[in-house]
């Protein structure tokens, strides 16, 4: 199995409400990356038995168990965009931070240059870093943090408000009440629209640095 990039899109568990799953599919359509099959155990059902799956396990407040069957976690999908072979997404509900991420996964080896300086290909990147603008001008997500398979994962969202540092490999999106213009000096600060701010690593990207 490849090593993936990983877009984290990060919800309070109090903003879920009847429809937020399929809402949530159909604006990742509209900003170019559209359902395309379930995977794995769910690659015969419809878009519409995922949707139904997934909204039924969130309004449950169901998080997978340690020891228990894969089978019974949240079904994951595959989308499709013209710049990638590969992209997959699913869902996590972490009940003791209340708080629900979506993951949409791409191999990394598709993102990335890795035979000279191991960085991210700004053709394969643009794509992605639009479509998470465009989801954060929807208002519904709290924040957006990347990451690569080997980092340690995406900030909750009760210590980025605490001013924890985000998962920026290469970008994130985070409120501005989040203070980001603090990492001025180590991020290109951007504002967005609906109160956000964009925060890009240019040494990430192709042309200026490396990992």
């Amino acid at each position: 199995m490849p090593a993936y990039f990983s877009v984290v899109f990060q919800f309070r568990r109090k903003d879920l409400y009847p429809g937020f799953v399929s809402d949530f599919y159909r604006d990742l359509g509209q900003a170019g990356f559209a359902f395309q099959s379930g995977c794995y155990e769910a690659e015969n059902m419809s878009f519409e038995e995922i949707v139904r799956y997934n909204q039924a396990r969130l309004d449950d407040n169901f998080e997978l168990g340690y020891e228990e069957d894969g089978r019974n976690d949240y079904k994951q999908v595959y989308f499709s965009h013209p710049e990638y072979e590969e992209v997959r997404g699913f869902w996590m509900n972490f009940r003791g931070i209340r708080e629900i991420r979506f993951c949409l996964i791409i191999p990394e080896w598709e993102m990335m240059e890795w035979e000279t300086l191991r960085y991210f290909k700004m053709e394969k990147l643009a794509p992605v870093q639009r479509m998470a603008e465009s989801m954060w001008s929807r208002g519904n997500v709290a924040a957006i943090q990347t990451e690569l398979e080997l980092d340690d994962g995406a900030v909750r969202m009760s210590a980025l408000q605490g001013g924890a540092e985000p998962s920026v490999r290469p970008f994130a999106v985070i409120p501005a009440a989040c203070g980001g213009h603090a990492y001025v000096n180590q991020y290109t600060v951007r504002n967005l629209e609906a109160n956000g701010l964009l925060l890009t690593d240019e040494m990430m990207t192709e042309g200026n640095g490396s990992l």
